[in-house]
């Protein structure tokens, strides 16, 4: 326990976050022992002192002469005994308050961001009623979703009985003890708001808590920087074994609630002192204040190895342009100089994995930050963006905001760009492939005002620069001896000017490879061991689903600790700088990727998916960020992006039959689709017509008039099972039905890529059927490719630069050619 001059700074430290942050961004948690000195009545109409859920348990073992401690059972004799009518009584004799003290008053008085509580009474509801400050009040049976920040929110977490109705008592009143009780939070969305607004507030207060309350151990999860923001007020002594496990979470304070009473009113005395806004979902990017150390070998390592940056010497790399850590790209500058002279507003930069986006986005964010332009990077989910906005909405000056995949961020974006301010510069990232499908999506996002810039190919001087880089760090391998034509020629060949390639190259070099294998190279018992593995198996998938991997999201979904488990090893994984801040750091897919396929059996890798999806299945509805890594652990693209082509087989479809019976799986139709894919991809086509089948009839079911991807799709199965499977004949009346899909996308969404991609296997379908075809079919095709060029030149906009586009026309003119030339060895002219 803190006592003396550490007391009096912690208590100082406290007073400091509350009045940096009174403008509603603190949070309190409000446990039995604030409550106890207020007074209610008990049966009998004498006045009682608000009794806490032990005293509750007390009252119940002395009335029904019981010797159990369990809450639940205690309440449900009463029950038996009373009725139901006399247990609603009871609580509500003894938790609708009468009377509430100063101290209470005082502390309810503060400009809160919500109030948690797990206590069943309406001491603070009074107290606020008293100070004419309005408020809502949310128990266990309401959701999430319905908080209205408009005012103060009060969440009953364990029921609230002064507005429960008979009828719904027993539903929302726990009567439970707090072990049991906080694991059904710890799962509930409720309780993944609570650790949500744990991480996104500067300061939590627990007030009168006490385990009987809530096991914080069991509902939070550690995260950096939580014991400097965290503080328990308790009024007695607590035990040792209590101490112990609250200074785990943060500062234990022996003050009671007159303590923070007395805080809250000299804050409320003094309202000179200015109000902070803090941003926990949006990072301001800071120049280094002091000079960065030396560059050394194995950051560079580090870097290339996973991803992993010290950002003080990636700044001062950047800004200097030495370009000793990473490799400049021309197109940053240009976005910094256009910037920079308001020529350009917002920028989607987007590349294929691995090819080096997400440093590009923190380049030009440094660059621009030493223009003095504030510069604010993206961090969490969209929904906690989404309310920080308002903030980032009254901050002066020219912004300029990093958002890593775009696509992920749509709601954000779109209210950014709603603000209307000619200051704020969006620059985001996408990958190729979901640009290519959904230009016009984001186009339209953005209003049209939108630059888009491709990294999949590297310019002539970047590949001279990272030849030179490669050279320089020894990290070519068996080509650290070629010359500079040769190491050339390699990437603009071998490597197809894609930056990923070059650094798959240097990952398979000696210096990284033994450096990689020394990670994962765990000591200890095989479940142990097996414990780190599936640690680090979820960072990587979650990396390369571009969500970050926060080791309390990784806990979240393997169902332990990963933070203890991954405990001894920390300082060999912090060696590798693969630990910062509470994530693990690899921000690689390239890393990622070669990981999972080439280091860890791919078994292991489809168990651990597959546990992380049941229990993703669980909690799917608790927070977005579950819902979307859900949506991505089945999307077919993902999991063969986990899985190494010589395996896919026989693990791949082994995946979708586990996962198919989830709740959030069995019914929806986009999870059969991409079900459909997968056996598309392994040539079942009359496997992938069923799941077809399947997914037509739970979208009907749906309501779905018209599903575009499952129509695409479908469209591209017709094609591509008739040109390769010889267990089909319809050759004509499956051309004719996909062609009619693609023209009528091509007219109801003239900036979709995707039928223009599907209508590529004209080409490869007619070659191989050209002998099964008749004249008229043949006639026909060549009708249906004119149709489609005639769809090409009417498309908006600037199509040239659009490759899938650009591919599509020359399929259909080298697709027409063909069909002409067909005819003519029949004696046919047109």
């Amino acid at each position: 326990m803190i006592s003396g001059a550490g007391k009096v700074e912690a208590v100082e430290k406290l007073k400091n976050l509350m009045r940096s942050y009174r403008n509603r961004q603190c949070v309190l948690f409000v446990g039995a022992g604030f409550s106890s000195a207020a007074t209610s009545l008990d049966l009998d109409g004498n006045e009682i002192d608000v009794p806490s859920g032990r005293k509750l348990s007390e009252y119940f073992k002395d009335h029904l002469v019981e010797d159990s401690d369990d809450l639940s059972s205690l309440a449900d004799i009463y029950e038996d005994e009373y009725g139901e009518h006399g247990l609603y009584k009871l609580l509500k004799a003894f938790y609708v308050v009468n009377g509430v003290t100063p101290s209470q008053e005082s502390v309810c008085r503060f400009g809160w961001k919500e109030i948690y509580t797990t206590n069943y009474d309406n001491v603070v509801e009074t107290c606020l009623a008293k100070a004419g400050k309005q408020h809502a009040v949310y128990s266990p049976l309401k959701k999430p979703s319905d908080v209205d920040y408009r005012t103060l929110p009060i969440i009953h977490i364990n029921g609230y009985i002064q507005t429960s109705s008979f009828n719904e008592f027993k539903r929302e009143i726990k009567l439970t003890d707090s072990q049991y009780f906080s694991d059904d939070f710890s799962r509930s969305a409720w309780g993944e708001r609570f650790r949500n607004d744990i991480i996104t507030s500067p300061c939590v207060i627990f007030a009168g808590y006490s385990l009987y309350d809530l096991d914080v151990a069991r509902v939070l999860n550690t995260f950096e920087g939580m014991k400097e923001r965290i503080f328990f007020i308790v009024k007695d002594k607590p035990s040792r074994s209590l101490e112990k496990k609250l200074q785990q979470f943060g500062t234990v304070l022996q003050i009671g609630t007159d303590g923070l009473a007395k805080i809250v009113d000299d804050i409320n005395l003094d309202n000179t002192s200015p109000k902070i806004e803090y941003l926990s979902a949006w990072e301001k990017i800071s120049l280094p204040s002091i000079s960065a150390r030396s560059l050394r070998d194995i950051d560079v390592v580090n870097f290339m190895m996973s991803g992993s940056i010290d950002y003080d010497l990636f700044s001062s790399d950047t800004i200097q342009r030495s370009f000793s850590y990473t490799i400049n790209r021309e197109d940053s500058d240009y976005i910094v100089n256009n910037i920079s002279s308001f020529k350009l507003s917002n920028v989607l930069v987007y590349s294929n994995a691995g090819n080096g986006k997400t440093t590009f986005l923190d380049s030009v964010g440094y660059k621009l930050a030493a223009r003095n332009f504030h510069v604010y990077r993206a961090t969490s989910n969209s929904s906690l963006l989404l309310k920080e906005i308002p903030i980032i909405r009254n901050i002066s000056g020219s912004l300029v905001l990093l958002i890593d995949d775009a696509f992920s961020h749509l709601d954000a974006i779109r209210a950014i760009i709603a603000l209307g301010r000619s200051d704020i510069y969006i620059i985001a990232t996408a990958r190729t492939s979901q640009t290519e499908l959904q230009e016009g999506e984001i186009r339209r996002v953005f209003n049209d005002n939108v630059e888009l810039f491709s990294l999949d190919r590297l310019k002539d001087s970047e590949i001279a620069a990272c030849i030179t880089f490669l050279d320089k760090y020894a990290l070519w391998g068996s080509r650290q001896a070629l010359s500079f034509e040769q190491k050339t020629r390699f990437i603009e060949k071998d490597c197809s000017r894609e930056l990923r390639f070059v650094i798959l190259e240097a990952l398979d070099s000696p210096i990284i490879k033994s450096r990689i294998q020394a990670i994962l190279n765990f000591q200890g018992a095989p479940d142990v061991r097996d414990k780190v593995r599936t640690v680090l198996i979820i960072s990587q998938l979650l990396n390369l689903a571009q969500v970050r991997s926060d080791l309390s999201v990784i806990s979240e979904l393997v169902q332990f600790d990963a933070r203890k488990a991954i405990a001894e090893h920390a300082t060999k994984l912090r060696d590798f700088s693969l630990i910062r801040n509470g994530q693990i750091s690899i921000r690689s897919s390239v890393f990622s990727d070669y990981v999972i396929k080439k280091l860890i059996e791919t078994a292991f890798v489809i168990e651990v998916m597959t546990k992380a999806m049941r229990h993703l299945d669980v909690v799917h509805e608790n927070d977005q960020q579950y819902a979307y890594i859900y949506k991505n652990f089945s999307r077919f693209r993902f999991v063969e992006s986990a899985i190494s082509s010589e395996k896919r087989l026989v693990h791949m479809v082994k995946y979708f039959e586990d996962i198919k019976d989830l709740s959030h799986s069995r019914a929806h139709p986009l999870f059969w689709l991409q079900y459909a894919m997968c056996r598309i991809s392994l040539n079942q086509f009359k496997e992938a017509e069923r799941l077809f089948d399947v997914a037509y009839a739970f979208s009907k079911q749906s309501g779905f008039k018209e599903n575009r991807h499952l129509n695409n799709q479908f469209a591209r199965f017709l094609l591509e099972s008739r040109t390769k499977s010889n267990e089909y004949t319809d050759y004509m009346v499956a051309f004719n039905k996909a062609h009619s899909i693609c023209v009528k996308q091509m007219i109801d969404e003239p900036l979709s890529n995707n039928p223009y991609r599907v209508a590529q296997n004209y080409l490869p379908f007619l070659e191989r059927r050209s002998g099964d075809l008749e004249i008229g079919d043949l006639v026909a095709i060549i009708r249906s490719c004119s149709e489609i060029l005639k769809q090409y030149r009417s498309r908006p906009g600037d199509f040239s630069q659009n490759s899938i586009v650009e591919h599509c026309a020359v399929a259909m003119k080298k697709t027409s050619e063909a069909a002409t030339n067909f005819l003519s060895a029949r004696g046919v002219k047109l």
